[in-house]
């Protein structure tokens, strides 16, 4: 360096000799070349430049040690060489492994470094080692197996040296290292199944699937080997150079078999490959999530919390697990389904090799469901906690994968006689609705196998203690999960045998009445349960009223439930035990509320009650000659087809769609009932079969609706009424004498209304009275809002409703202003009220002088011509 005028840069480090009394340096010299002179014998030291600065040491205990400097060119150059971490590591881990290492590496000196310099430092040798890169790590390894387990020794020394030395290394660093030794460690088990593997094949036939996978792997993705040089060994090379590559490794097993099926590779390879993919695929995965488990300590993370080798919770800042890798998580899943279908096989159609090769998939095939759902699990947790919004969606898509796959993975285990396996891969990953299929599905086949003719008394008494075990292994899950199983119990018994099973299931009683009241929709079986199974008749009475009231759509049906939801509340209340236990006060506010309970059903009823008459009389009479349902709408829509400007169509729809519910008999809320009485023109040969169309709406209104709601609709009654008639008409009274005229009157809609309101007044058993409304109480309603039916329809249609309210409206204030309406029904209601009072005159009279009295309708009080006025004024 001083020829080239070089100042020579300091590089100093320090190494220490092991504490040992026996260990002394007794001698050191510098090393420097020696040139023979064969002319005189002589030996003499020449001035020459050494490439390598070296300095000997003898040391009393271990002998001669050399010391060198290597490729001290550096020195002279722009970036000369340093002491880094690394070179630090490298020391303690290379030379600190040897047993007869002289050394201590484990001393913190002068010369420090960051912990975050060790970190990288660390991370860097690490995938050195797992690349054989460096003079310390040889190419070649003619016994493979122990060339990885040294590197794996190796990859212990980094991490027990920086805990010797005291370096805090990150989180993120610590998984990263653990994650590189745990790759090294797979390495090792994919070269022990490969050997395997070799050991079960035919001599024809050498090439396992480990090594048909380092084949397939594309070019751009692995080392290429140099033949020039004697590396002809593509696995070997593989396992020496791309380790760090592992997870593409793994996501390559199933690829190969998809592509040697797609070249029509002969059933008994096939096999082979399913086989050996199946086994990898259970083997090294599941060897790294124990190898994970054990070397917490050792990578400083023994505070964090696995479940089956993955992390339970904070996947915060780390980089991406090599076991989560999305193709790695995507072709275990493949291989899984493929394993559940291969080994469905028929035993008769396979050869010797293939039975035994599809019994060991099928019994590897539990262990490797669990692996896939474990690292479906791992992969959905670290893509939930990125924080990006990109990642954050797959997650939730693997998430929603995950809760599905452990349901169908299970059941679809269970089915290939892995029924235990199931049942803890279930409870392992709490899929309860897989449990709960599994455990109730394994116990069917036990009742189908004890009723078969040939079976013998040792296979009952087998075969019914095993039943027995699973039947206490249900019981166990009510008590030990509680609704979180029962629930999917009851769903599955429900879905797959009926409602008898489901109701004389008696293994549990408790959870099966919580079940039946948490669902609605099971409410027509609750209620039976309420009676048979708990005696609870007022909680039945709670249930089919609910239902009745709420839930029912067929209108037989809600006439039944509430009939019977009456009857069990009025059975309920009068059970001496039931009030024996009430005070006064308490009987007196329970009394009153029954009788509001009672009332309410009793309005219901009422309601159904006009429905059905209505249906009976006026619909039935129709569709009786109906051979089908869609003659029947087809016959209905020609006997009552609404007639109303096109313009206003939606009221046809409107009337259209009540009639085919009422066909199919739902039961109509009280709103499209009245819509049906108020729009519907009835046929004289069957309208005095029934009592006034409108009256009936009013009740309607009266029975099924409450406060402004039923004012609203009472408004929208009485205008439809009065635009039955044609006033223009009414109203030209020239050259009418007084009895045409009232005959005129008294054969309206709205004469027959008051009439009928007036004698339904006048019965002592009423108890309510019902309002009358004037024309200009009708005005505008509807005009604005719509009634709550119309909320969630889109506001088109909204807007055409309200056109055909306000058309309505417009006739009805036309009558008013020019055709006198408010006078008219005055003189209407005053002729119709002298008519009842007539009538009932006259049946007084004829009681009173013994004779037979005259009978009086039992429908209609007045009478009117068979002429309609449908649509004659503009409106219905």
């Amino acid at each position: 360096m001083q020829d080239n005028h070089t100042l020579p840069t300091a590089f100093e480090d320090v190494i220490d000799l092991r504490y040992d009394p026996t260990l002394e340096i007794i001698g050191s010299s510098f090393e420097e070349p020696q040139i023979y002179d064969l002319a005189d014998d002589e030996v003499r030291p020449m001035r020459i430049k050494t490439k390598n600065p070296t300095a000997v040491l003898l040391v009393r205990g271990a002998g001669t040690m050399r010391i060198a400097v290597p490729d001290c060119q550096r020195f002279a150059s722009i970036t000369p060489p340093k002491l880094t971490a690394k070179s630090k590591l490298e020391q303690a881990v290379f030379f600190g492994i040897k047993e007869d290492n002289p050394f201590v590496f484990d001393v913190q000196h002068d010369i420090r470094f960051s912990d975050r310099e060790y970190g990288e430092a660390a991370l860097g040798l690490s995938e050195d080692i797992l690349t054989s890169t460096g003079p310390h790590l040889s190419p070649l390894a003619a016994r493979l197996d122990d060339n990885v387990k040294g590197r794996v020794r190796y990859l212990d020394k980094i991490m027990a040296h920086i805990k010797s030395i005291g370096i805090n290394l990150d989180r993120s660093t610590k998984w990263q290292l653990m994650w590189n030794a745990e790759k090294m460690h797979v390495a090792s088990v994919l070269w022990r199944k490969h050997e395997e593997f070799l050991q079960m094949r035919p001599a024809t036939s050498k090439k396992t699937i480990v090594a048909e996978i380092v084949e397939y792997i594309r070019t751009e993705e692995k080392s290429k080997p140099n033949h020039a040089k004697g590396e002809t060994d593509e696995l070997r090379h593989w396992l020496i150079h791309d380790i760090h590559r592992m997870e593409l490794f793994i996501a390559w097993a199933y690829e190969v078999i998809k592509h040697n099926s797609k070249a029509k590779l002969d059933a008994v390879s096939l096999t082979r490959l399913i086989y050996e993919a199946s086994d990898i695929y259970n083997n090294t995965i599941r060897d790294a999530f124990a190898f994970r488990q054990t070397h917490l300590e050792l990578y400083g993370l023994e505070r964090e919390k696995l479940n089956h080798g993955i992390l339970e919770g904070d996947y915060s800042g780390l980089p991406t697990p090599w076991t989560a890798n999305r193709f790695v998580a995507n072709n275990v899943k493949r291989q899984v389904e493929l394993a559940t279908e291969w080994i469905k096989q028929d035993p008769e159609s396979l050869t010797e090799e293939q039975t035994s090769l599809v019994e060991r998939t099928r019994e590897i095939l539990p262990e490797m469901t669990e692996v896939y759902l474990s690292v479906l699990q791992e992969l959905t947790r670290w893509n939930l906690a990125s924080g990006d919004p990109k990642l954050i969606s797959e997650g939730q898509k693997y998430e929603e994968l995950y809760k599905e796959d452990r349901h169908a993975k299970v059941v679809a285990l269970s089915q290939s006689d892995n029924w235990e396996a199931a049942i803890n891969i279930a409870e392992t990953h709490r899929s309860l609705h897989a449990l709960a299929e599994v455990l109730t599905r394994e116990i069917d086949l036990f009742r189908e196998e004890l009723s078969s003719p040939d079976i013998t008394s040792s296979q009952i008494e087998k075969i019914e203690s095993q039943m027995a075990a699973k039947e206490d292994k249900v019981r166990e899950c009510f008590e030990t999960y509680g609704e979180d199983f029962a629930f999917p119990f009851y769903d599955y018994l429900f879905a797959t045998y009926g409602v008898d099973a489901l109701l004389e299931y008696d293994g549990d009683k408790r959870y099966k009445t919580v079940y039946l009241r948490a669902r609605p929709d099971l409410a027509k079986i609750s209620w039976i349960n309420d009676i048979v199974g708990e005696e609870d008749i007022d909680h039945a009475a709670d249930t089919l009223l609910n239902l009745g009231l709420v839930r029912e759509q067929q209108v037989w049906n809600k006439k039944i439930e509430l009939s019977l939801g009456k009857l069990a509340r009025m059975a309920e209340s009068s059970r001496p035990a039931s009030k024996g236990l009430m005070s006064v006060q308490e009987a007196t506010i329970s009394g009153t509320t029954e009788d509001a309970r009672v009332d309410a059903i009793d309005k219901e009823l009422a309601v159904i009650g006009v429905q059905n008459e209505f249906y009976d009389t006026q619909i039935l009479p129709v569709t009786s000659v109906a051979l089908d349902e869609t003659e029947e709408l087809g016959l209905v829509q020609e006997a009552f087809a609404l007639q109303c400007p096109k313009k206003y169509k939606i009221l046809a729809q409107l009337f259209e769609d009540a009639m085919k519910r009422l066909l199919k008999h739902e039961a109509l809320d009280p709103l499209t009932l009245i819509d049906l009485l108020t729009l519907i023109t009835l046929p004289p040969e069957t309208k005095d079969n029934i009592a006034d169309q409108f009256f009936l709406a009013i009740q309607v209104a009266s029975n099924g609706l409450q406060g402004d709601e039923r004012h609203q609709a009472e408004r929208l009654i009485w205008r439809r009424c009065f635009l039955r008639e044609d006033w223009t008409t009414i109203n030209n009274t020239s050259m009418k004498g007084d009895e045409e005229t009232m005959d005129v009157l008294g054969q309206t809609d709205l004469f027959q209304l008051y009439c009928t309101l007036y004698a339904n007044q006048n019965d002592r058993h009423t108890k309510v009275a019902h309002r009358r409304l004037a024309p200009s109480q009708s005005v505008g309603v509807y005009t604005q809002t719509l009634d709550r039916r119309f909320a969630n329809m889109d506001k088109s249609s909204r807007e055409k409703m309200l056109e055909a309210m306000r058309w309505e409206d417009s006739n009805l204030r036309k009558h008013i202003e020019t055709h006198r309406l408010e006078e008219w029904t005055k003189e209407t209601q005053k002729l119709a009220e002298q008519a009842v009072d007539h009538q009932y005159d006259d049946v007084t009279e004829t009681q009173s002088t013994g004779s037979i009295p005259r009978m009086v309708p039992t429908k209609k009080l007045g009478t009117k011509s068979v002429e309609t006025t449908n649509g004659r004024n503009g409106t219905h």
